[in-house]
């Protein structure tokens, strides 16, 4: 007679609860801060598998710690994009009317007679350059708009008449910081340009040079916002682009203001930047913008 010492396939045997299945539903309940949901997700399908092949028994609660798993890894996904998207506070467009948080730069003295002549930048305050561009958090859950900027910018305009003949500034990539807050770290996104994306270590200054005079029409009063198009090379990652957009001026005391009117798209390719992914960011757009503004003095 031939005795069957067959393990799970001896004739008889009562079939049991699969371990994987139980351990799977009981992590799945108790959760332990995400960690429990990845292994209840995780034993849940390994144990289908096993009971599948022996015929165990507890195929109902394997799928149910499963799906509890599955539940316990929405939710720090969810309170993610919740934080992110209640905590959307980059800061709003650069104007003349609207510039940096630093009110050290004060405006003195009265409009100059005459306007012709060269006004160059005045560092600090209100002068201002950078990019804006969205990030996706959490696989695409919700979009970030991530502003940096630097207060490193020089140049100047030449004033003609009612027209700006020239114009070249340069700012200083070097120096961004990033002033948004999207509710995670970002604080680290400045050094990592300095070898991704931007490439701030190899292309520190990014330029605009116009190339055709700027003609606002008339000498605006003191206090009047006038809007006008410009054209000029604009530099960036080593790649030179000719760009045409709107900016606005505005003579405040003895400064001139002038500023974007809008933030100017700039398609990332164009200019051989490579999308960088930092941190908790999935990805970013294909194009982002520039914008800046600038406060001059009569030399």
């Amino acid at each position: 007679m031939t005795t069957n010492l067959g393990g799970s396939n001896a004739p008889g045997r009562a079939r049991g609860y699969n371990g994987l299945a139980i351990a799977s539903l009981v992590l799945g309940i108790i959760w332990l801060g995400g960690l429990g949901a990845l292994l209840a997700v995780v034993l849940g399908l390994v144990g289908l598998s096993q009971i599948k092949r022996s015929g165990d028994k507890g195929r109902g609660v394997a799928i149910a710690g499963v799906v509890l798993g599955a539940i316990g890894l929405l939710v720090p996904i969810t309170a993610v994009g919740i934080l992110i998207a209640s905590n959307r506070d980059d800061p709003p467009e650069l104007s003349v009317d609207n510039g940096s948080s630093d009110t050290s730069q004060t405006t003195t003295g009265t409009v100059p007679a005459s306007l012709d002549g060269t006004w160059s930048v005045r560092t600090g305050g209100d002068t201002t350059a950078g990019f804006r561009i969205e990030e996706s958090f959490a696989s695409g859950l919700t979009d970030h708009t991530a502003v940096g900027r630097s207060d490193d910018v020089s140049g100047s305009i030449t004033v003609d008449g009612t027209e700006i003949t020239e114009a070249a500034f340069t700012v200083g990539l070097d120096s961004l910081e990033f002033t948004d807050d999207p509710g995670l770290p970002v604080g680290n996104r400045a050094n990592a340009l300095k070898q991704n994306g931007l490439e701030t270590d190899t292309f520190p200054e990014a330029s605009f040079e116009l190339t055709e005079p700027i003609d606002f029409g008339a000498k605006p009063a003191e206090g009047e916002t006038v809007t006008a198009s410009a054209t000029g090379d604009l530099t960036i990652h080593g790649v030179t682009k000719s760009v045409t957009f709107d900016v606005e001026a505005k003579i405040v005391g003895d400064t001139i203001r002038v500023a974007t009117a809008e933030p100017v798209p700039v398609a990332l390719a164009d200019y051989g930047i490579d999308k960088p992914t930092m941190g908790p960011v999935a990805s970013i757009a294909d194009a982002g913008s520039f914008e800046f503004l600038v406060v001059l003095g009569q030399e």
